[in-house]
């Protein structure tokens, strides 16, 4: 199995973990931004991926108190098959570095999985997590 990789172990303390791209749901439209699209490609082919994408493990009653109208009319345009599963693997942020990962041949994608129901913690995980990038390129200086 081929894994687009990211620079890290854990990330916003969570542990990294690979998730194959067929067990995740785009939690938006990617790409969103075709310049910023190509961009990110460019650098994944050349440096691989930086950080991780955020996942969520949600099960439909979940999605379905979710408030985020991203989310919720992204899911609208590409129905989840319910059947196949309890649950389903939003991602949260990384949709664009998802998409690329299948363009460029992978199998999965390395994830910080957090819960459905709490987004104060994605955005501690970000907040965490770009205080810690920031800290090791600091460091690398």
């Amino acid at each position: 199995m081929k894994t687009l990789e990211c620079n890290y172990n854990k990330w916003g303390g969570k542990e990294v973990v690979p998730i194959p791209l067929k067990d995740l749901r785009y939690g938006t439209t990617a790409p969103e931004n075709e310049e910023f699209y190509i961009n990110l490609k460019n650098d994944i082919e050349k440096d691989c991926m930086h950080d991780p994408i955020i996942v969520v493990p949600t099960t439909k009653a979940q999605l379905n108190r979710m408030s985020h109208s991203e989310i919720l009319s992204s899911i609208e345009n590409n129905p989840i098959d319910w059947d196949g599963g309890s649950v389903a693997n939003i991602v949260i942020t990384g949709n664009n570095r998802m998409l690329i990962a299948d363009e460029l041949g992978y199998d999965s994608i390395e994830c910080v999985l957090t819960t459905p129901d709490n987004y104060v913690e994605v955005a501690r995980i970000r907040k965490t997590s770009k205080m810690e990038t920031d800290n090791e390129r600091n460091n690398r200086k």
